[in-house]
């Protein structure tokens, strides 16, 4: 496994942040990647949907077992909140986090050497609706996973780099203490990406009034988007040393299944194959959940460091927790798709 941070929310008895995070749940996992895995006190049943569509049937039936003892406890403890409440109770006591910190935010490296970081939030962030989606917002961006790979050492997360998360978060916990918490607008130089990428910006729906034209030329796959007849830009997916990229081959299926879209299971057998296969014959939770991570962040990277920074309408590629996604299959969404100057489309092509 991947170095990578565990996020635990060690929510107060108002479990705020509990709701919180379990309510964005899809989205902290977007903005975290493969490098910041959320943890919540919660049934199995809450997954990725692309990690439910990847499951052996013996995963299946173990993550059922998991959620029936998961209510069975929540009923000895007289329902599921009071079963959260003593659980991040028992949780705050064991990693030293005072009532007065919480609620808090725990992260805690994997593999684990000791170290922590604690991310406090003041109380008063969740006082009103507005708040509390700014607070999502800032922490899907503060704690996702380009700011903390920031920290990190050679990969890893050593002391040194968790004493560095550790200033981070006191720094987030000022900002929400200082602006979220007083409903001040956050700097611009940190809000403007957290509201674009947190889809509070709208745009036209491009199955509706968007059209693509997809090509080739020296090696490199572009494709342009127009929307009411004015052309919004274009994205070029580049090989890499000669290698066609995992950016460009999706681009290259999605534009080749672009009628009836691709399935998540052939997307990972084609582009994380012997991952997919060591979690799937070895049944692993943990490393089927590390394959349905690099799919869904490589959607986001996509999205978001290639579609919208160029003036293309990410929802064209949409989000992997949006129903039209999550269904079966993942399409692009366009009312029309030239592909006549893309050449032959059976296969992926040598660049």
């Amino acid at each position: 496994m991947l170095p990578h941070i565990l996020a635990v929310p060690v929510a107060g008895p108002s479990l705020e942040l509990h709701r919180l995070v379990v309510e964005s749940y899809l989205e902290f996992g977007d903005s975290g990647g493969v490098t910041v895995w959320w943890r919540p006190c919660s049934s199995p049943t809450l997954a990725d949907p692309i990690y439910k569509r990847l499951r052996t049937p013996k995963m299946v039936q173990e993550d059922r077992k998991s959620a029936a003892d998961y209510r069975r406890r929540c009923k000895e403890a007289g329902g599921e909140e009071n079963y959260q409440r003593d659980f991040y109770h028992s949780l705050a006591s064991q990693q030293h986090v005072a009532r007065a910190d919480r609620p808090a935010v725990l992260l805690v490296p994997a593999p684990d050497n000791g170290a922590r970081a604690v991310l406090k939030i003041t109380p008063a962030a969740f006082e009103s609706a507005t708040r509390r989606r700014a607070l999502a917002i800032f922490l899907q961006q503060e704690l996702g996973e380009d700011r903390i790979r920031e920290a990190t050492f050679d990969g890893t997360f050593n002391e040194a780099s968790m004493a560095t998360l550790q200033e981070h978060a006191d720094r987030v916990a000022e900002a929400i203490s200082k602006y979220i918490a007083n409903d001040r607008e956050i700097p611009a130089r940190t809000w403007r990406s957290a509201i674009a990428q947190s889809g509070l910006i709208d745009y036209v729906d491009p199955e509706k009034h968007t059209v693509g034209i997809a090509r080739r030329e020296r090696g490199s796959l572009f494709l342009q988007t127009i929307t009411y007849g004015n052309d919004d830009g274009e994205v070029e997916f580049k090989l890499e040393y000669g290698e066609v990229t995992k950016q460009m081959a999706l681009m290259w299926m999605l534009l080749l299944e672009w009628r009836g879209g691709l399935h998540f299971r052939k997307i990972v057998e084609s582009l994380y194959g012997q991952e997919y296969r060591e979690a799937y014959y070895s049944e692993s939770r943990a490393l089927m959940t590390l394959v349905t991570k690099r799919v869904r962040t490589l959607v986001h990277d996509i999205r978001e460091k290639k579609l919208r920074p160029l003036g293309i309408n990410p929802e064209i590629l949409p989000k992997i927790s949006r129903p039209k996604s999550t269904r079966s299959a993942l399409r692009l969404q366009l009312l029309n798709l030239d592909r006549d100057q893309l050449g032959h489309l059976k296969r992926l092509p040598n660049w």
